[in-house]
């Protein structure tokens, strides 16, 4: 097993309780899409499909959602964009039916390098994730009203990850698919219990009805990211105080504390 694999590896280990979607492709799955298209997807790719189940596979990879102030953050630390990795069909049907897809299978007159759509951006632009032929392509977003050309059009795309494996490497499952077991459950209803109870004491006029009913249903994560959403929404300021607590209960449960980040700005807003 290469190193890079050992990525993918880890990733399904470590997340193997979490995991409720992706398929292995079986190789008469080949079968089912023109020769055109099979010959498009690169070995190594095809190769990964046959070994793990990827094929619908949703998972959170980082990305700085083109915001400024997430452009010098360390890349494990970002908040996650959701992404579905397509199967063998809808592989054909991106690459032969619908713009850039249809141009950006073709091999270039002069480099012969063409794109290969792999997945699908759920998170905000509802836009595909591309890799070329070359032995180590960088994973792309290329947004389909970015250019009229394919030049263009890689030109202008978004560098998602440099290699394809870095995608398990960095990646993970997103807050709102992780399962607690019953006794993790239990003390995370504890923990934010507590959260609440500490926010309440900075902010005795903000009501956290929601999440309080949440909590009553015994889902605790929902309601975390439920008390996250309110503050990001709410007109109140964000104290070091508050961002820290909320990234020691993050911490605490073992979620992904990236989305934490757009509270962190509000401190910077209020300084």
């Amino acid at each position: 097993m290469s190193r890079k694999n050992q990525y993918i590896e880890g990733f399904f280990e470590k997340f193997k309780k979490d995991i409720d979607t992706g398929r292995l492709t079986k190789t008469q799955d080949f079968n089912s899409i023109s020769k055109y298209v099979e010959n498009r997807i690169p070995t190594w790719y095809k190769d990964l499909l046959l070994s793990y189940p990827i094929a619908g596979l949703e998972i959170g990879v980082p990305s700085d959602f083109g915001q400024p102030f997430l452009q010098d953050i360390k890349k494990e630390d970002l908040p996650l964009m959701r992404i579905r990795f397509y199967d063998l069909r809808e592989i054909e049907k991106e690459a032969t039916n619908f713009y850039p897809g249809i141009d950006l299978i073709k091999k270039g007159v002069f480099d012969r390098k063409y794109y290969i759509p792999i997945a699908l951006d759920e998170e905000s632009t509802l836009e595909s994730l591309f890799v070329s032929n070359k032995k180590k392509p960088k994973v792309r977003l290329i947004i389909h009203d970015l250019g009229e050309s394919k030049k263009e059009l890689i030109k202008r795309s978004e560098v998602i990850s440099d290699n394809f494996h870095d995608l398990f490497k960095y990646g993970s499952i997103i807050n709102q698919k992780r399962k607690f077991s019953t006794d993790k459950n239990i003390k995370a209803l504890g923990i934010i219990r507590d959260l609440l109870k500490f926010l309440k004491g900075q902010y005795p006029t903000l009501a956290f009805t929601a999440s309080e009913k949440i909590l009553t249903e015994n889902k605790s994560i929902d309601a975390l990211l439920g008390i996250e959403n309110q503050l990001l929404q709410e007109k109140v300021s964000i104290s070091q105080a508050i961002y820290d607590k909320l990234k020691e209960v993050y911490s605490e449960l073992e979620l992904h504390p990236g989305d934490l980040l757009y509270l962190k700005e509000k401190i910077k807003a209020a300084d």
